[in-house]
């Protein structure tokens, strides 16, 4: 009965050497791709868009156009749509960074970090190892009338699958043992609470959002840990069905693999001792010669040789089962240390991940609010870029609606920016400023009633005032990067004097800006 040994894996690996690179590779890639999905995914945007003749802007400047009430090109719209969805998530507030903060800490998280590659390394060699040591356990045991190299690609297929299972059960019961420690945290911090303050029964409270993190600042530590723990049940209690599971699993497999692996000694002890007692025999019955033994003497040797063979099987059965002991409690070691690392890095809190990801790469609000100001500024440029590229191609093109041709017209052109579309068309909604506390008052308007802001991630208010590009200060050199921080100098929207920068710039290429001396902005 032939085993999955080490020589045979390296030579079916060796065999097909193509069909390892490619599944290696696939591995890899999909690991890469799944960690940098949102930058892998803007990138085949933006690759989409401006690929040419069949790209999102060579295929909508050859469809009909058409004008909104908005004036705004159909095209125009289609296109900004997916930019918009990029550019909403990092409309952060200045308040994003300390809410983001608040809720690690109030979910009890903080300090906690995603799995790194690492680990992911790690997990994926300890999963390896397991497909191995199922490989040598039911290689000499399937399909025994199949060929060598089927046994081995079967047993090597059916090893993986169990070493997948096992890695997915532990990561399943390391989630549920961090999970089970924040409720048993809860719980504690409930009953250490004097009876008079405390509720008569702990439940879950209706969830908090990452932006109103601040919202249940008076409440009990408990209730805001409870209210951020996602998959709490009614009574607040542990969950124990995964845990449970992965050690049914693991013991059954390690059982299991114990008992096999005696049997494939048993197997292998039979032929020895038959191989052994043949040898001897047939030395025994050999030629006659004058020097043979009394067949009592004889006798007594054939037991010697017998008792030095059973105590040579017994040796190595007791080597033997010590390995496979060894063996599977390896197994169990790999199970638990796999829970382990489920545990360490795991959120349990319903949006715990989202801020962990807005805040780990910063050290302060400033430094948050720059970096999301520059992706805004990046994703604003590209889609500038796609936008006057459709604009240039439906120049090109004869138009019959008298709509149209006035929507291409440079000066009103000049005003369909990617910002222009984000803060009137995007969502028809006006972006209000991130909040702090259980309610926030908005800026009365003259003749209307006071406004009750929404709770939404959002950015601060937009400025309604109209402010003429020709009476305000020159702003045609201020580069890209300093837009953000002039913007909140000159207490005006980053969206505003962008487009006030626009303006000026069309204005001074016709001469009639400036129209007197007017200081450069620094």
């Amino acid at each position: 009965m032939e085993d999955l040994s080490l020589a045979a894996l390296k030579a079916l690996i060796l065999a097909n050497q193509m069909l390892t690179a490619g599944l290696a590779s696939l591995l890899v890639t999909v690991l890469i791709v799944r960690h940098y999905w949102n930058e892998v995914s803007y990138f085949l945007l933006r690759v989409r868009h401006g690929f040419p003749l069949i790209g999102t802007v060579a295929r909508l400047a050859r469809k009909p156009a058409s004008v909104d009430t908005d004036g705004w090109i159909n095209h125009e719209v289609t296109l900004s749509k997916p930019y918009h969805s990029q550019f909403k998530k990092y409309l952060k507030g200045k308040n994003a960074y300390s809410a983001s903060l608040d809720y690690l800490a109030k979910a009890g998280e903080a300090g906690r970090s995603a799995r790194p590659a690492w680990v992911m390394a790690l997990v994926f060699v300890l999963v390896l190892i397991e497909a191995m040591g199922f490989a040598y356990v039911i290689a000499g045991w399937i399909n025994l009338d199949a060929s060598t190299n089927d046994r081995h690609l079967l047993s090597a297929g059916i090893a993986i699958v169990l070493a997948i299972i096992s890695a997915f059960l532990a990561e399943a019961a390391g989630h549920a043992l961090h999970h089970n420690s924040l409720v048993a945290r809860a719980r504690h911090w409930w009953q250490s609470e004097e009876p008079s303050k405390r509720s008569r029964t702990l439940k879950a409270n209706q969830a908090i959002i990452l932006e109103n993190s601040f919202a249940d600042s008076d409440k009990p530590d408990y209730e805001q840990l409870l209210a951020r723990v996602k998959d709490v049940n009614a009574d607040v209690s542990r969950k124990f069905a995964w845990l449970i599971t992965c050690g049914v699993f693991v013991v059954i497999m390690a059982v299991a693999a114990f008992l096999v692996r005696s049997a494939t000694l048993d197997s292998i002890e039979s032929e020895m001792v038959n191989s052994m007692r043949a040898e001897s025999s047939a030395q025994v019955n050999s030629a006659g010669s004058p020097f043979d033994l009394p067949a009592e003497s004889q006798a007594i040797n054939d037991e010697a040789d017998n008792a030095t063979i059973d105590d040579k099987m017994q040796a190595i059965r007791k080597a033997s089962l010590t390995t496979y002991v060894m063996l599977s409690v390896i197994y169990i070691a790999i199970q638990a240390i796999s829970m382990w690392l489920a545990s360490r890095y795991f959120f349990a809190g319903t949006h715990s991940a989202t801020a962990w990801k807005d805040t780990h790469e910063y050290s302060t609000s400033e430094e948050f609010l720059d970096a999301m100001d520059h992706k805004r500024s990046a994703i604003a440029d590209h889609a500038d870029d796609k936008l006057r590229r459709l604009q240039n191609l439906l120049l090109g093109r004869n138009h019959t609606d008298s709509a149209v041709l006035t929507a291409l017209e440079g000066k009103n052109t000049a005003r369909r920016n990617f910002l222009a579309y984000a803060q009137h068309k995007g969502d028809k909604v006006e972006p209000l400023e991130f909040k702090t506390t259980a309610a926030v008052e908005a800026a009365p308007a003259p003749a209307a009633p006071v406004v009750q802001p929404i709770a939404e991630p959002v950015v601060e208010a937009v400025a309604k005032v109209e402010i003429k590009a020709s009476d305000f200060h020159d702003v045609t050199a201020l580069p890209e990067e300093s837009l953000a921080a002039a913007s909140r100098a000159l207490n005006v929207s980053e969206a505003q004097l962008r487009d006030i920068r626009e303006q000026q710039q069309a204005l001074k290429a016709i001469g009639l800006f400036p129209a007197k001396k007017e200081g450069m902005l620094s």
